[in-house]
């Protein structure tokens, strides 16, 4: 974010599974930090939970940029293709779907009428579990570039809304065709 004075602050909520309650509380704790401008969530299921949807309320009512990845079965055989995922699909959320290096859905990224902006999500070179770097695919690697240009919009105006940071992706991002 160029010269900004621009902070990463991660949360662990859950090794193999993820706890409600750990989600909850780390959104809650993040929300309260006013270091924190931007809260980029790479996790995801389909269920709705209330104790969740009321944590992000509670960061959207602290003025946080909230970002999510949209999830990753959106293969046509995939039971849950084309529903919608959580925290992705809250309102106020930007829900972040993956592209290939050819800017088309990536075949595992889901899709549904919630999905805002997609992002590079397949053969991503990241760190690995295992130590050093690797390639690999989700809208979990998504999510964190479009937070990442969050970052540098805010950077750039610090006085910018939640909404006013989405409005400005969104109608600034190259439009793919017909969602």
């Amino acid at each position: 974010a160029g010269t900004a004075n621009v902070k990463i602050a991660p949360y662990r909520v859950g090794t193999k599974g993820l706890s409600v309650a750990n989600i909850c509380a780390a959104l809650m704790d993040a929300a309260d930090r006013s270091d924190i401008k931007v809260i980029n969530m790479s996790y995801g299921g389909y269920e709705y939970n209330h104790s969740e949807a009321a944590a992000i309320e509670y960061a959207k009512g602290q003025g946080k940029v909230l970002v999510a990845s949209a999830g990753n079965e959106g293969e046509p055989t995939d039971l849950e293709a084309g529903l919608p995922s959580y925290p992705a699909s809250y309102e106020g959320v930007i829900s972040v779907a993956a592209t290939t290096r050819s800017n088309n859905r990536a075949s595992f990224s889901q899709y549904n009428n919630m999905v805002d902006l997609a992002a590079p999500g397949e053969n991503v070179y990241t760190t690995s579990f295992a130590g050093g770097y690797a390639n690999d695919s989700g809208t979990s690697f998504s999510s964190p570039i479009v937070a990442g240009a969050c970052g540098v919009l805010l950077a750039a105006n610090g006085n910018l809304s939640a909404s006013e940071v989405e409005t400005a992706l969104t109608t600034t991002a190259l439009d793919l065709g017909t969602p």
